[in-house]
């Protein structure tokens, strides 16, 4: 579970058409548990920690990739 926590193994991580703020909720519940988790699983590993940041790591560098993109066109570069 601390390696694969991504929408594709929970579907209420997505994002979907339908979300709400129950969705929100779901997302903090699940990461707090799996924090606490890490933390008395892992003590002070920190290749293990890295592992379990990596399906965050890839959400973030995709999301980044995404604003990315979008500033560098034309009509954002006009400003």
């Amino acid at each position: 579970m601390l390696k694969n926590h991504t929408s594709e193994h929970f579907p209420f991580l997505g994002i979907s058409d339908n979300y709400s703020v129950s969705d929100f909720r779901c997302r903090t519940i699940f990461y707090t548990a799996l924090t606490r988790l890490l933390m008395v699983d892992l003590g002070e590993d920190e290749d293990e920690f890295e592992n379990f940041m990596l399906p965050l790591t890839v959400s973030f560098e995709t999301v980044l990739q995404i604003f990315n993109n979008n500033f560098k066109q034309e009509d954002v570069k006009v400003g």
